[in-house]
Parts: C-alpha cells; sequence; structure tokens
C-alpha cells in the first residue's frame, strides 16, 4: 500500500527585489540607498499545494510591489536593518493569513563622492571593501527580530604572517615560514538584542574589529 504524501512545511514568497531608494533634501542634498531584497512567507495556504487552490495567496508580484511601498514610506533614511524589520512587520500586519515574514537584504556599497575635498550632493562612488546584509524576522504574536552581517570583506596584509609546524612527511613539500603575504575573504553575521539598534554603529565597529584582528599591530614589523 502507497503512503499518503503529507505536507510538512511550506512558504512562499519573492527573492531579488531591486530597488534604489533617494532621499532628496530642501538644500538639494541627495542620500542614496541601493537593496536586494528577499521575502519568504509563511502563511495558511497549504490548499495551493495539495488543492491547486490559490485564494487568499500573496503572490509574488504584490510582495515585490510591497517592497517598494514601504521603501517609498520611509520618511527618513534609515539603517538597511530598519528596513528589513518594517518590512517584515507590514506582510505580518497587512495579511491576516501570513503568520511570519522572513527578510533578508543586501546593501551596496554606494559612498557619497568628494569632489575638490567636499561630499557631493549627488554624485556617490561604487566602493564595496563588503556587502553588507541585514535580516528581520516576524511572526505573529512574537517580538520581531532583527541581524545584521557581511559578506566578502577582503583583506591583505603584506607581512606578520606565517606557516610553521604543520605535519611533514615524504609528500610534504612546502618550506615553513614565519614571513609571507596573507588574503582572504571574511563573512560573518550577528543577531542584535532588540529589533531598533544602532545597526550603522555596530556594522562600522565589527568591520574594524574584524580587520584589527586579522591585520595585526600596524608596524611593518615580521609578526610570526
Amino acid at each position: 500500500m502507497s503512503a499518503t504524501p503529507t505536507l510538512v512545511s511550506h512558504c512562499h514568497g519573492k527573492s531579488r527585489v531591486r530597488l534604489a531608494r533617494v532621499w532628496r533634501e530642501a538644500s538639494g542634498r541627495h542620500t542614496l540607498v541601493e537593496w536586494q531584497v528577499d521575502v519568504l512567507l509563511e502563511s495558511a495556504m497549504e490548499r495551493a499545494y495539495t488543492d491547486g487552490d490559490n485564494s487568499g495567496m500573496t503572490a509574488t508580484d504584490t510582495v515585490r510591489n510591497s517592497v517598494y511601498l514601504v521603501a517609498k514610506g520611509l520618511a527618513e533614511c534609515c539603517s538597511v536593518e530598519a528596513f528589513a524589520v518594517r518590512l517584515a512587520e507590514y506582510f505580518v500586519a497587512t495579511y491576516p493569513l501570513v503568520s511570519a515574514a522572513d527578510v533578508s537584504v543586501e546593501q551596496k556599497g554606494w559612498e557619497r563622492a568628494m569632489a575638490a575635498g567636499v561630499p557631493h550632493d549627488h554624485g556617490y562612488v561604487l566602493r564595496t571593501p563588503a556587502v553588507r546584509l541585514a535580516v528581520a524576522l516576524a511572526r505573529r504574536g512574537a517580538a520581531t527580530t532583527a541581524g545584521g552581517g557581511l559578506r566578502e570583506l577582503t583583506l591583505l596584509k603584506t607581512t606578520q604572517s606565517g606557516f610553521q609546524g604543520f605535519l611533514r612527511d615524504a609528500l610534504t613539500a612546502l618550506p615553513e615560514t614565519r614571513e609571507r603575504m596573507l588574503a582572504t575573504a571574511v563573512s560573518a553575521s550577528w543577531v542584535y538584542a532588540s529589533s531598533a539598534p544602532p545597526a550603522d554603529c555596530v556594522f562600522a565597529a565589527v568591520c574594524a574589529a574584524l580587520c584589527a584582528a586579522f591585520l595585526g599591530a600596524p608596524s611593518a614589523a615580521p609578526g610570526l
């Protein structure tokens, strides 16, 4: 006798929603962010998978346009984490069948350009020492959680690194060294204690701590 299949879990949403948001001040100064957003929704939509009944389903088109709507509604520039929290809470508050919204956002590394030593009002340069990440999970009846992260923080140092004491046998040709160049790409993630953290300060502090730990003392003297 064949077993009856059971739907254990399910979710739906929209990935790779790209948007650029510009805030224009009366002074003529513009502030730009560029985000790529992924949204996963948990909802009471089992019937869509078991019976082909999509009534009440939040369509991918709706999810995408919701991302744009929430971004447009941000009166002031905010951290990417704050946007992720706002978006996750929007889905749970707006759609009764949605029980949870899991939002992930990548922020592109646009920085304000300089013109003759003065910050440009509307010009930006793409500098990406790391891809900034933000996540938020809003669940009906529970507190929203937020997290941050980074990917591909690429670091290199030309001294203060060595490789010694490793196993040597007949197949080992690599010589030991006390002095070499070293490069790597770092990824990290963290969870905030609240859904409204000082996210920009935390991100800068984490980047600085990772750089300091990897690069070592600022003098050029050999380390190991």
